[in-house]
């Protein structure tokens, strides 16, 4: 039997139904499983497997991290995503500490967990403009270019006040970004359904980073970026153009699905980094370094799954092109399950 749970809010998101059609397709059973069940651990302890896709909303990531660990290690139910394949996301920090201990080639960063180190590292340093991130946070929020000391000073000691960093600390008006779209798009959304939402007010219950800060090393001369998301050994790939004048390009929306546009340095490195840990399915953000060569900027064991399911085929890991649109759920369970013989519905129907 398979457990799936909801993944937003205690429902569930057009991703994840995509699961249920594709196993309902096969005639695979499964159950909906949520935390707020009485019977819940009771009845995890009699699944084979549990699906619980969880995202950056903080509320299903914190019920995610309290649930995933135990299903897996204590009640030995195979889980997806596993611990391997998540104990890192949306965590910057982790994924650089991770990455650096595998030699895998991570644009350089700069952690620090108090100021006077952060300080004194800042006194000897003059390689501007640098990169500041949250360590949270997808399609470039809370990612800024600091040109000079000046800059960098301000944020180090915001970073360790009393309020530290948070969702708007960056945010200007007018300003393009993830945060200020998603206002926009929610906004619109709510007031087509005649519902009102005070979303400055939801702003706030959004936890708070501070007592850390983290830089990372500005790579020049990248008008976009490539996102190769490996399932399994399958790579797909597509091009990300960086917004108007600015040097960020997740969230931009500019996308490209031309497999020809795609270096294939950067297919086989995130494929060999996804055999050599593990993971179940990675996306992977790919610049290129002053020498030219591949670099990892960031990693995501989620996405959106559209602009996947867009790319006309994939590479094998042999760098073999395979032909056709897939939804990434079909991938997923093919694997997880061990079930090569999976069908995929009609595009249309899922």
């Amino acid at each position: 039997m398979i457990g799936i749970h909801p993944d937003l809010n205690f429902s569930y998101t057009p991703f994840v139904k995509r699961y249920m059609k594709i196993l309902e397709h096969n005639g695979v059973q499964y159950e909906k499983l949520s935390i707020q069940d009485t019977d819940f651990w009771e009845k995890l302890s009699t699944l084979k497997y549990f699906i619980f896709r969880y995202n950056l909303n903080q509320t299903t990531m914190q019920l995610a991290r309290d649930i995933m660990p135990i299903a897996e290690q204590t009640y030995g139910v195979n889980t997806f995503p596993d611990q391997n394949t998540c104990w890192h996301y949306d965590n910057k920090i982790r994924q650089y500490f991770m990455m650096q201990s595998r030699d895998c080639s991570m644009t350089e960063s700069y952690v620090f967990y108090d100021k006077e180190h952060a300080m004194e590292w800042l006194r000897g340093f003059s390689s501007f403009p640098i990169v500041f991130k949250s360590k949270r946070g997808a399609g470039s929020s809370n990612v800024v270019l600091v040109h000079n000391k000046e800059k960098a000073e301000k944020i180090i000691i915001k970073a360790f006040g009393p309020f530290g960093v948070g969702p708007r600390s960056f945010i200007k008006p007018g300003d393009l970004s993830w945060l200020s779209r998603r206002k926009l798009k929610l906004r619109n959304y709510l007031e087509s359904k005649g519902v009102g939402f005070d979303f400055d007010n939801y702003l706030k219950r959004w936890e708070m980073d501070k007592n850390y800060v983290l830089f990372q090393k500005f790579l020049p001369n990248n008008g976009y970026d490539t996102r190769i998301t490996v399932i399994g050994g399958r790579a797909f790939g597509f091009v990300r153009q960086n917004r108007k004048d600015d040097f960020r390009s997740s969230g931009s929306g500019f996308i490209d699905h031309d497999p020809s546009k795609i270096d294939l340095k950067h297919v086989k490195n995130a494929l060999e980094v996804s055999q050599k840990f593990g993971f179940q399915s990675m996306a992977y953000d790919m610049l290129y370094n002053e020498q030219g060569d591949s670099e990892f900027c960031e990693i995501s064991y989620t996405y959106l799954d559209k602009p996947v399911q867009m790319c006309p085929g994939y590479w094998d890991k042999d760098l073999n092109w395979v032909e056709g649109h897939n939804w990434p759920q079909y991938f997923h369970l093919m694997d997880f399950l061990d079930r090569p013989d999976l069908l995929q519905p009609d595009l249309q129907e899922v």
